[in-house]
């Protein structure tokens, strides 16, 4: 994740935004999300930090949906 430039009409997954695994940790995400928020500042780019805010809680919802399936099992 060198480039922090966002072309979001090439964005079609959160994960991909992030430049994640398919099998990220949440310390993963986290890292790549504060890289992010440090250059795309809420109050100099909201609608950048709005479109980033929400890949970010998209993939948070997708770990906790996936360890309540584990606990499912």
């Amino acid at each position: 994740m060198s480039d922090l430039n966002i072309d979001w009409s090439k964005v079609t997954e959160p994960i991909q935004f992030f430049g994640l695994s398919e099998t990220f940790e949440e310390s993963e995400l986290k890292k790549a999300y504060k890289s992010y928020i440090k250059v795309y500042k809420p109050d100099l780019h909201p609608e950048e930090f709005k479109k980033i805010r929400k890949a970010y809680e998209s993939l948070l919802n997708r770990l906790a949906f996936n360890a309540y399936e584990k606990e499912l099992e």
